[in-house]
C-alpha cells in the first residue's frame, strides 16, 4: 500500500510500472501533441505528465528511466512558458512551479544515484535550475560532481546568475530583474560555448528561460534558433536518449482509450498550428527571407526574420517593454542591437 502526502492510499495495482510511464510520455509527446498542436493539448499533456511524475515518486523510482522521463517533462514545461505565455487562462507562475518541482526531483535523483549511474543530462538540467531560480540569492551546498562544476557552461551560467543578482538587488518575487552590458557579455560567452558544442536544444531552451526572466523581446528571432528541430525532438533532447534495459521493468503495456483523448478546442491555437511539420517546412512557413546580423546561435552570416512564429500570415504582435529597454545600444549575445 502506497500513501501520498495528502494521506490518501493507493494500491500497487493502481500504479503504472516505469516502462509504461515512459510509453505514456511517448504517446503524449510523439503522437498526441504533434497531431493536435501544442496549445490545444497543453492542459491535457501537462496533467498527464504530472501524473507520470507522481507515479515515479510513489514507487521511489530514481534510476535512468525516471531521470529520462523527468528530463522530457522539464523541457516540456520550458516550452510551455514560451508558447503559452500570452494565452488567456495560462498561469506563468503555476507553470514555472511545475518546472521547479521537476528540476528538484531530478536533483534528488542525481544524489540518490551517485556512484551507480551518471546522467548525461545532469549539466543541462542544472543549468536550467540555476537560471529559473535566479531570484534565489542563497547559494546552497549541493553534491555536484567536479566535472560539472568545472565545465565552462556551468561556470558561465553561475557568473551570469551572480551578476544579474548583484545588479537587481534587492530582489523580491516580483521585482524587476536587471542585466547590463557586462551581463550580456557573460551570457554571450555562454551562448558561444553552447553553439560550439552543438547543443542546439539547450541553446533554444535557455533562450526560452531568458525570455521568461527578462521579457518577450529579449531574444531576437527565438524560433530561428530552433532551426529544423521539431517540438518532440526538443522534448526528447534529440541526442540525449538514455539507454536502459526494458527487461528490468514490467513489460505490461497500457492502452489508450477514447476517453483519454483531451477535449479539442476547434478555435485557432496560439501555438504552432502543426507541430508535426518537418524541419525544412518550419523556415518556409514561418520566416521571411530578410537577412539579419550574425548571431552566436547561428553559424551562418545571415538568419531569417520571423514574420510571426505562430502564424503564417498575421502581423507580428507589438513587443512588450523589455527589461533591457533602458540600456545603451550595443551588440548582444543574440545578434540584435536592442541591448
Amino acid at each position: 500500500m502506497y500513501e501520498r502526502a495528502a494521506g490518501d492510499k493507493t494500491l500497487p495495482s493502481d500504479l503504472r510500472p516505469p516502462i509504461v510511464l515512459k510509453k505514456t510520455l511517448d504517446y503524449l509527446f510523439h503522437e498526441l501533441l504533434p497531431r493536435e498542436g501544442f496549445s490545444r493539448t497543453f492542459n491535457f499533456v501537462r496533467d498527464r505528465s504530472r501524473a507520470v511524475r507522481n507515479d515515479f515518486t510513489m514507487q521511489h523510482e530514481t534510476g535512468p528511466l525516471a531521470i529520462e522521463c523527468h528530463d522530457r517533462c522539464a523541457r516540456f514545461h520550458i516550452l510551455a512558458l514560451h508558447f503559452e505565455r500570452d494565452r488567456a487562462g495560462f498561469s506563468i507562475a503555476l507553470e514555472e512551479q511545475q518546472l521547479m518541482n521537476t528540476l528538484q526531483s531530478l536533483k534528488e535523483f542525481y544524489e540518490d544515484q551517485r556512484g551507480r549511474y551518471e546522467s548525461p543530462t545532469e549539466l543541462e538540467m542544472r543549468v536550467y535550475h540555476r537560471l529559473i531560480h535566479i531570484r534565489d540569492q542563497k547559494e546552497r551546498h549541493e553534491d555536484i560532481p567536479s566535472h560539472i562544476t568545472d565545465n565552462p557552461v556551468f561556470k558561465l551560467t553561475t557568473r551570469f546568475r551572480q551578476h544579474v543578482q548583484a545588479k537587481s538587488a534587492p530582489i523580491s518575487k516580483t521585482s524587476k530583474l536587471v542585466v547590463d552590458e557586462q551581463g550580456m557579455e557573460i551570457f554571450g560567452e555562454l551562448a558561444m560555448v553552447l553553439r560550439e558544442q552543438g547543443s542546439v536544444v539547450m541553446i533554444y531552451l535557455v533562450a526560452c528561460i531568458l525570455e521568461r526572466l527578462f521579457g518577450p523581446d529579449t531574444i531576437d528571432d527565438i524560433e530561428g534558433i530552433r532551426g529544423d528541430l521539431s517540438i518532440p525532438d526538443i522534448i526528447d533532447g534529440v541526442t540525449t536518449e538514455v539507454d536502459y534495459d526494458e527487461n528490468l521493468y514490467d513489460q505490461a503495456d497500457e492502452g489508450f482509450t477514447d476517453s483519454e483523448e483531451p477535449p479539442i478546442d476547434q478555435t485557432t491555437s496560439n501555438g504552432p498550428s502543426s507541430l508535426g511539420q518537418s524541419g525544412s517546412e518550419w523556415p518556409k512557413s514561418n520566416f521571411s527571407p530578410s537577412p539579419t546580423p550574425l548571431s552566436v546561435f547561428d553559424g551562418s552570416s545571415a538568419a531569417p526574420i520571423p514574420s510571426n512564429p505562430f502564424s503564417g500570415t498575421s502581423a507580428p504582435p507589438q513587443p512588450a517593454r523589455s527589461a533591457f529597454s533602458n540600456l545603451a545600444t550595443t551588440p548582444n549575445a543574440f545578434g540584435n542591437t536592442s541591448v
